[in-house]
């Protein structure tokens, strides 16, 4: 009768354990996981955000030019709401060389102005990602302060220039990945 008693708890013990470690072991298979994804794919989802973003930036300042809106207080309203959800910086220049928009987090009005005349001397390390009829998009910049750029010059002569920073995408991910391992850790003990 004790023989049998022990051996039932002992079953009942390791049961106990073989639950305990298949728990442990699935949280840490799953946050192991979400680092992998992390790793892989955020930079990827991150620079389409980025990338929709500027399109629609760049839609709302075509549909000004097209309609000859894109001096009016709505106009600069929109862009505004854009710059401060986005942290981007917009610039937009009329036929006759006349600023007509300049973010309030400020322009980049020196680089418009060289992109349109053609003197553009920025040691920065530009790579395209995509050419449109009227726009280029492109990462510039160093390894430790990267934007997302677009410039360009509409069909109605309208040029504009907008960026964006891409920095701060390294940044978050590793940070994400501290506090999954944290937390991984923490739920484990």
């Amino acid at each position: 009768m004790k023989q049998w008693n022990k051996q039932q708890k002992k079953k009942v013990h390791s049961i106990r354990g073989q639950f305990a470690w298949i728990f442990i072991g699935l949280m840490i298979g799953t946050i192991l996981l979400c680092l992998l994804l992390n790793y892989m794919f955020l930079g990827r989802v991150y620079m389409q955000s980025k990338m929709d973003v500027i399109h629609d930036a760049y839609e709302t300042i075509k549909q000004a030019a097209e309609s000859d809106s894109y001096g009016s207080d709505e106009f600069a309203r929109e862009l505004d709401d854009v710059c401060r959800s986005y942290n981007m910086t917009v610039c937009v220049m009329d036929v006759n060389s006349n600023m007509k928009y300049v973010s309030i987090n400020g322009g980049e009005e020196t680089r418009l102005l060289g992109y349109v005349f053609g003197f553009r001397t920025f040691p920065d390390n530009e790579r395209v990602i995509e050419n449109g009829d009227d726009y280029v998009i492109q990462r510039t910049g160093q390894e430790n302060k990267e934007y997302l750029e677009i410039y360009g010059r509409l069909n109605t002569g309208i040029s504009f220039i907008m960026q964006t920073p891409l920095s701060s995408i390294q940044e978050s991910a590793k940070i994400a990945n501290r506090f999954y391992v944290l937390v991984g850790c923490l739920g484990a003990l």
